[in-house]
């Protein structure tokens, strides 16, 4: 993405804003899935929903085999919501209280 395609967003949208190339997460998904293709078991990646829990972000990632990493009640709410399988989720909260998804 150049420099003068993110002033025009900025300049449309003002700041902040969340820029996001589709193109480039997908590079960067399949890259880290490789990272580890030759590992003895089983890897599964997980999206920590801390960094960023844009519904179109995550909705995009999980459809690309991220499992949701979460850490708060809110972020499980988020991850149900958005459609992850229960088996799907890990959290990792400072706490663990019994959650019960509908």
């Amino acid at each position: 993405m150049t420099s003068s395609l993110l002033h025009a967003i900025a300049d449309q949208y003002g700041t902040p804003v969340y820029v996001l190339d589709e193109v480039e997460l997908v590079r960067a998904v399949a890259e880290f899935r490789q990272a580890f293709s030759d590992f003895p078991s089983s890897v599964h990646l997980a999206y920590p929903y801390k960094a960023n829990s844009l519904e179109s972000l995550c909705r995009h990632l999980h459809a690309l085999g991220m499992w949701a990493e979460v850490s708060s009640g809110m972020e499980l709410d988020l991850a149900v919501r958005f459609g992850v399988e229960p088996q799907h989720i890990i959290y990792n909260g400072l706490y663990f209280r019994q959650f019960k998804i509908a």
